[in-house]
């Protein structure tokens, strides 16, 4: 006869040995959780760049790269031929208008100009020795008046007594000498009246000599004036006061007329021209406050000019400047130019991300409060400069998103940041 077993239980760690494994796998899933959220990938933290969300004014600028320049300069040229014989000042003094900075020698001139003032010398000398014989001259001219006046009245009282004999019937006068007096009247008249005419020419005569000697003294004045220029030419001055910028002659060159030697400028005439670029010019308009960089300081100024022209794609803009000039400003000192051309009032904004084009709606991480993660977010851009750009929508002023290229996990909603 067969006995019956009694079966005997299982253990309770052999029926229920998945428990534990679904504790673990539950507690996995938890610490997961915790440490991943929903992240579905992973980023390096020193490989991101942050930013937060800005609130105030935010203005539009345009930059552009330039130097400065000066209003009032002024090249002082080599009036005559010469060589550079002595040079008087540097670049970098200071002169005043007239100040002399260079000077030149020409032999050739100055013997010139000595041979002129002899000659002006014996012209002189010469034309005063012929007032002198003109005079004398005039005086016989004058006394030969007087003596041919003095015989023709002579002669007239005589005519004038025979006449009175001759009415008076006294026979004492013959005809014929009452004739011959009548005659010598006649002869007498002529001469005094050929003296006078003879006393006008040569008077005339005189006066066209004088005339000729005068003419003959002024151009060798004229010529001696010339000279004197061109001897003081040899004489490099500064025409205006200021900073010698440029000296570009060297002792013993050799100088042609109207060849420039000396750059003077006016260090207070300075003003900024920056290239900005054509695309970006048209928001450019007159009036407008810049900020000028001069890598030292910052500077304040307007826009003064635009270039009507474009080269190689920029247009040339010339600002005034405001501000007093600092210690570094000089003539083609480079310096960064930022026109502003817009300025929206209480906006958000942020530095701009990579590759964010402004008025455009797309996709940024914001990283949560404790920064562990980034989450993407949809969000509406504004305008935008070359460092910033405007929020219009999908992010609140304090908060932290991702600037640098997430191009890589575009596709994931979010990152763990570790």
């Amino acid at each position: 006869m067969d006995t019956k077993r009694t079966s005997q239980p299982k253990p309770a760690i052999k029926r229920y040995w998945y428990l534990p494994v679904i504790s673990l796998i539950a507690l996995a899933i938890y610490l997961s959780k915790q440490f991943l959220g929903d992240a579905s990938y992973f980023v390096a933290r020193d490989k991101l760049q942050m930013a937060n969300v800005q609130h105030g004014d935010f203005k539009i600028e345009v930059r552009g790269s330039g130097v400065l320049k000066p209003k009032s300069l002024q090249w002082s040229a080599a009036q005559s031929r010469g060589r550079v014989q002595q040079l008087l000042a540097k670049p970098g003094d200071s002169v005043v208008q007239g100040q002399k900075i260079a000077e030149l020698e020409n032999v050739e001139l100055l013997s010139e100009l000595e041979k002129i003032q002899w000659e002006l010398k014996a012209i002189k000398a010469e034309n005063n020795a012929a007032a002198v014989a003109q005079q004398a001259q005039q005086l016989d001219l004058e006394n030969a008046v007087m003596e041919a006046e003095f015989n023709y009245k002579s002669s007239k009282l005589k005519l004038d007594a025979e006449q009175s004999l001759l009415g008076q019937g006294k026979g004492s006068l013959s005809a014929l000498d009452f004739k011959r007096t009548q005659l010598a009247v006649k002869q007498q008249y002529a001469r005094w009246q050929a003296q006078i005419k003879r006393a006008d020419k040569m008077q005339q005569n005189y006066q066209a000599s004088e005339l000729a000697r005068q003419a003959r003294l002024e151009q060798v004045e004229n010529n001696l004036r010339k000279a004197q220029q061109q001897v003081s030419g040899l004489t490099i001055t500064a025409g205006i006061s200021g900073i010698v910028q440029k000296l570009p002659i060297e002792l013993g060159q050799q100088l042609n007329s109207g060849e420039n030697a000396a750059l003077v400028i006016d260090p207070a005439s300075l003003f900024a021209e920056i290239n900005i670029q054509e695309i970006q010019v048209k928001d450019v308009v007159m009036g407008q406050p810049v900020t000028i960089d001069t890598r030292f300081n910052k500077l304040s100024g307007e826009v003064q000019r635009i270039s009507p022209l474009s080269e190689n794609g920029l247009v040339a803009v010339e600002v005034g400047i405001i501000s007093e000039l600092p210690k570094e400003a000089r003539s083609d000192l480079n310096i960064d130019g930022y026109i502003e051309v817009t300025n929206i009032k209480k906006t958000l904004y942020v530095k701009r991300p990579a590759f964010a084009q402004k008025n455009r709606t797309v996709d940024l991480f914001k990283t949560t409060s404790d920064g562990a993660f980034a989450q993407k977010h949809e969000v509406k851009l504004g305008t935008s400069t070359a460092k910033y750009i405007q929020i219009l929508s999908g992010l609140n002023p304090g908060d932290q998103i991702i600037i640098s290229d997430t191009s890589a996990w575009a596709s994931h909603s979010s990152v763990k940041i570790q």
